[in-house]
């Protein structure tokens, strides 16, 4: 599946894991068959809880335990 029919199949998103400060990682750009959802928290919902973006990431970084991908929107981007 390529990153424009993942855009189109879209859905709520959670991630799972502990919390990571991204400024310690090292992001380098998605391939085009790389599909990965952004995983920055978004907002917060009073029944529902914390919301994450979810957008088809852009980058993305491995750690031990997995990966960290952002979208490339607004501020969900690596730190210089």
């Amino acid at each position: 599946m390529d990153k424009d029919r993942a855009k189109q199949l879209q859905s709520d998103f959670i991630p799972n894991g502990e919390w990571i400060d991204i400024s310690t990682l090292e992001f380098r750009r998605t391939l085009p068959d790389e599909v990965y959802q952004c995983c920055v928290r978004s907002g917060h919902d009073i029944q529902s809880g914390p919301i994450y973006c979810g957008r088809v990431a852009e980058w993305i970084a491995f750690t031990i335990k997995g990966s960290v991908a952002l979208c490339g929107q607004r501020t969900h981007v690596p730190k210089k």
